[in-house]
């Protein structure tokens, strides 16, 4: 069983990192990418006009920050979101805003790849989570337990989904 490509969203107001986006995502038949946003304006048209899954999303923008597009936008209509920003300094609000990733700029092919797998992961969980049209799938447990922890180190910001997780341990610096 084939499954569907998933539909992503680049907005970034830098042309050249919309085409690092798309040159690393083109690799990956699982994604198809449905649009490029400049602006915030625009990233907020396509998002309701397009209903991507997954959305690659610059903070600093020239009309308004990411933050903005995502507050203009129901909850529900909301996709993934993997921020891709070169200030590490919005990290937790970007968690706080159940981010998928937090991409900081300039990325390597390698975390790149690390973001991808992760929303990937989320939106095939999710999806198939969703109930059925027949009406024969059970109640789900409504209740959201821990998926993913942020973790600052040397600067850089790390997420970590807890089935990337053996073993966690706390030491005072």
């Amino acid at each position: 069983m084939a499954v569907q490509a998933i539909d992503t969203l680049i907005v970034d107001d830098e042309e050249l990192a919309r085409k690092k986006l798309c040159v690393l995502l083109e690799k990956d038949p699982d994604f198809r990418i449905v649009g490029e946003c400049a602006t915030a304006a625009d990233a907020i048209r396509a998002l309701r006009e397009l209903r991507p899954a997954l959305m690659f999303l610059d903070i600093q923008m020239p009309d308004e920050d990411g933050f903005s597009v995502i507050n203009a936008i129901g909850a529900e209509s909301r996709p993934k979101i993997i921020f891709t920003t070169a200030y590490d300094s919005y990290a937790i609000q970007a968690f706080d805003a159940e981010a998928v990733d937090y991409l900081l700029k300039p990325f390597d092919e390698e975390r790149f790849a690390r973001a991808v797998k992760r929303a990937k992961s989320e939106i095939l969980a999710e999806s198939s989570q969703r109930p059925k049209l027949d009406g024969s799938d059970v109640a789900h447990d409504t209740r959201h337990a821990l998926e993913r922890f942020l973790v600052k180190s040397e600067g850089r910001i790390l997420f970590f989904t807890t089935d990337e997780i053996d073993w966690i341990e706390a030491a005072r610096s």
